[in-house]
């Protein structure tokens, strides 16, 4: 549920203030909408802020489409909405060696 994840994240982050985007939806079924995620927030003590919608050049920016466009390839629009370019961080492991065989 929208509570439980929002009570987990609280618990793990000590957070005191939560901004979503406009449209965001958290929990089961997208059930934490904006009046949910309030009480949600009133509850757990700590204050919430929507934004307002963003667009570029007409075109409302959201996560949704930003991923949509790294899916593609279409790094330089993901770039162009992320206000940065497109990375992947993750930690260095250790594989099976073959790269030393090459």
């Amino acid at each position: 549920s929208a509570k439980t994840f929002l009570r987990t994240v609280k618990e793990s982050l000590n957070f005191d203030r939560l901004i979503l985007g406009n449209d965001a939806r958290i929990g089961k079924n997208k059930e934490g909408n904006q009046e949910a995620v309030r009480t949600i927030a009133n509850e757990l003590n700590f204050q919430v802020d929507y934004l307002p919608d963003l667009s570029l050049d007409g075109v409302r920016i959201s996560s949704s489409r930003i991923r949509d466009y790294i899916q593609s390839g279409q790094f330089l629009l993901a770039q162009e909405m992320l206000g940065r370019p497109f990375s992947i961080y993750a930690p260095i492991t250790a594989g099976a060696g073959r790269g030393s065989q090459i």
